[in-house]
């Protein structure tokens, strides 16, 4: 067997235990439980990674027709429909739209995110990239369990320069790649994405944060795809922005 089709039936086999596992412990008679609800986001965090490498990988994004800026535009629009959702939901019918958004969330995000996966610049890296994302993941988030009270007591103020440094950061990189010749390959560009993984790793921090505050309010139905999806978009960038430095 050829070591590509192992990993293809690997990742399945994963995958599948991960949604056997989510559906033991995320759910109560078909209902999402506030039971273990940190595990639970972090399990749905670990599916959805898990889905967007198998269809990356798998789905041939890069004979589509589709243009990826309008698979950009879909995978911002089913992020704001994701984040303007209530963090608990009332009824089933509530769940299954957060399930649905989600799941097309994670597809037309592969669409774009294929080239890391797929090209020869970044192939040699991709172990590399997981590694030292999992690392940063795994730190960052360890440091709120040390420390639950001094990132619950700043989370608003923090999180609040998090989002103007990260908007900051868009306007610099938006006016560079229209006005600096060769700016992918630049000492700017570099520093730059060095600030966005400082950034992210901040965001593991005080997301965790957020969990921990989201499962002592949790009563209702939680909504696990709401909470898990800013530790993915965490995780997308800075395994982006770390792959990009390392193939540079």
């Amino acid at each position: 067997m050829k070591r590509e089709d192992i990993v293809k039936y690997s990742l399945g086999i994963i995958t599948v235990f991960f949604a056997y596992l989510i559906s033991a412990i995320s759910f109560k008679n078909g209902k999402p439980t506030c039971n273990n609800y940190i595990i639970n986001v972090y399990l749905y965090l670990a599916i959805s990674l898990l889905l967007l490498g198998i269809l990356s990988n798998y789905i041939p994004w890069e004979k589509s027709q589709i243009h990826p800026l309008l698979l950009f535009v879909f995978t911002i629009i089913f992020v704001i429909l994701i984040s303007l959702q209530n963090d608990f939901q009332k009824d089933t019918t509530q769940v299954v739209y957060s399930h649905i958004y989600y799941a097309l969330f994670v597809l037309f995000i592969s669409g774009t995110f294929w080239i890391y996966i797929k090209s020869p610049e970044f192939k040699p890296y991709i172990n590399s990239t997981i590694l030292i994302v999992s690392l940063i993941f795994v730190f960052m988030s360890m440091l709120v369990y040390t420390y639950p009270d001094f990132f619950i007591g700043t989370y608003n103020q923090v999180m609040s320069g998090l989002l103007i440094a990260l908007l900051t950061i868009i306007f610099v990189e938006l006016f560079n790649i229209f006005f600096t010749k060769n700016y992918a390959f630049s000492s700017t560009h570099k520093i730059i994405s060095y600030i966005v993984i400082l950034v992210f790793s901040l965001f593991i921090s005080y997301d965790t944060a957020r969990v921990f505050t989201l499962a002592e309010k949790c009563r209702n139905y939680p909504n696990y795809p709401k909470s898990s999806i800013s530790f993915f978009l965490d995780v997308i960038n800075l395994f982006s922005r770390i792959i990009s430095l390392q193939s540079r």
